[in-house]
């Protein structure tokens, strides 16, 4: 499979040969960047709205977060930059998914903005 984009296909390459587990993490943040624009609506145009580091910072906040169990509650750390209510911890796993598909959501913007 290529995408057309020779410089991913080139990187995507050579991490199957050195680190086949970083294309999966990549996959895993791909995915969950999906599941936010068709099943959330956070689009690229409601994305570049937040340009005050916002995702940045839920981004870091999950990446963050410890390992939850369902049934525990835990209260958003002081920069998470949203209403308590979007704050929805999970599994280190899923925390760590998020994390990754908000940093992809913030740099996108960051390229946005610089054309």
């Amino acid at each position: 499979m290529t995408t057309g984009v020779p410089a991913l296909d080139r990187a995507v390459r050579r991490l199957m040969e050195v680190d086949q587990e970083s294309v999966l993490a990549l996959l895993e943040f791909a995915e969950e960047r999906v599941r936010q624009v068709d099943g959330e609506g956070w689009t690229p145009a409601h994305d570049d709205e937040h340009a005050g580091g916002e995702m940045a910072k839920a981004a870091a906040a999950y990446a963050l977060a410890p390992h939850t169990p369902k049934n525990v509650i835990i209260t958003q750390p002081p920069f998470w930059p949203w209403d308590a209510e979007w704050w929805k911890p999970g599994s280190m796993v899923r925390n760590h998914v998020r994390a990754g598909a908000l940093l992809i959501a913030e740099r996108a913007r960051h390229l946005r903005s610089a054309r």
